[in-house]
Parts: C-alpha cells; sequence; structure tokens
C-alpha cells in the first residue's frame, strides 16, 4: 500500500491536492481501498468520521448513532486492528464499522 495521503497542519492532502473538510482534521487512517477521516469533535458534531475512496471521494460519513438521542456523542478516536476500523466516542462506546457502508456491525460500551 503507498502513501497517497498525507496530513499537514490539520488538513488532508491527496498527491499534493488538499480536500477540503468543514473542520480541521484529527487523524486519519489509510487502507487498501481507501482512508479514515476523524475530524475535530470540539464543535460537537456526531457525525465527524469519514471514508474517502483512493480518488479522494467521499465513500460515507458515519451514520448518528440510535442510542442517547439528548447528549453530544461526536466520535474522539479511530483505530485499526487487522484492517478492520473501529470508532470510539466520549460516552463511551466503541464502533466496529463497515468500511464499505460506515454502518456499525457492533457496537460495545467500554466505561
Amino acid at each position: 500500500m503507498s502513501n497517497l495521503f498525507e496530513m499537514k497542519e490539520g488538513s488532508l492532502f491527496l498527491s499534493g491536492k488538499k480536500i477540503w473538510f468543514p473542520s480541521a482534521i484529527l487523524e486519519f487512517l489509510q487502507f487498501d481501498d481507501g482512508v479514515a477521516i476523524l475530524l475535530d469533535y470540539s464543535s460537537g458534531d456526531d457525525r465527524n468520521v469519514f471514508f474517502l475512496n483512493l480518488d479522494g471521494t467521499i465513500r460515507w460519513q458515519i451514520p448518528l448513532p440510535g442510542y442517547a438521542p439528548n447528549e453530544q456523542k461526536p466520535f474522539t478516536g479511530i483505530n485499526s486492528d487487522d484492517g478492520e476500523l473501529s470508532a470510539y466516542n466520549g460516552v463511551g462506546y466503541l464502533h466496529f464499522l463497515d468500511k464499505k457502508t460506515g454502518e456499525t456491525l457492533k457496537c460495545v460500551f467500554t466505561k
């Protein structure tokens, strides 16, 4: 897997071209078929995880979690374990995600 994507000062670049997002990028994880992005969560947006195709187009934005409808629950980290993608949020849930759709395959309360 080559490193097509690069992060500089909170922005993501694909082959030197900046990819625009509404807030700063905190971290990204590159996979064989694309890249997962975690946006700054200080705005409180609960849908701050994206997955991009290798050409830089957005494949998906994470759906709103169905629990705790009256609480802000932005995602605070992303992880890759053996090529599988997961994201965790500030209210204690770890989501194992489908890289093709962004849907949660499994959700575990960790706090």
